[in-house]
């Protein structure tokens, strides 16, 4: 006889793991909790990877497979897709190098500070023209599946600035 009373345990479903996790500052749950059952390993907070939760009928229940073994439901949570694009920048023949910044998509908000790329053209030339900007950085960086994407340099002459008229 069981805790309930009964000759027959009641039969519930096995727990199935939560799907399009991705990447957050959030607590993921990746097994929901439900009646019948004690779950641990269910979530993890700032983690991308696979986990695995474990699942134990109680005293009254069993799985629709009729056994009462605790089972392991495999779980994970995917990278966030995010870009880096480095902003066209423009400079004077022989002026120092601008810095490049960047246009950041798809990050949250606190991890931005945390991510590491570098950007540069791709020669020395001072001659006016347009040169290319290169951005590397690790692909898969703090939880995120990040894409670069460079952009170019212009070099052009100084503006010429007005002329002042000499005292008559």
């Amino acid at each position: 006889t069981y805790a309930d009373g009964d000759d027959d345990p009641d039969v519930i479903r096995i727990p199935t793991a939560a799907q399009n996790l991705v990447y957050g500052w959030t607590n993921q749950v990746g097994v929901a909790e439900g009646e019948g059952y004690v779950l641990t390993g269910v979530s993890v907070t700032n983690a991308v990877g696979t986990f695995t939760a474990f699942a134990t009928p109680d005293d009254d229940h069993c799985w629709s497979d009729k056994s009462r073994t605790t089972k392991e439901i495999a779980w994970s949570i995917a990278y966030r897709t995010a870009t880096v694009t480095v902003i066209d920048a423009t400079k004077a023949p022989n002026d120092p190098e601008p810095y490049f910044h960047t246009k950041n998509e798809g990050f949250l908000a606190a991890d931005q500070a945390e991510l590491v790329w570098t950007a540069w053209r791709t020669n020395t030339d001072e001659a006016v023209g347009t040169y290319d900007i290169v951005i590397l950085g690790e692909k898969e960086q703090s939880g995120y599946d990040i894409s670069y994407v460079g952009s170019t340099l212009t070099i052009e002459n100084a503006p010429v600035g007005p002329t002042i008229p000499e005292d008559e």
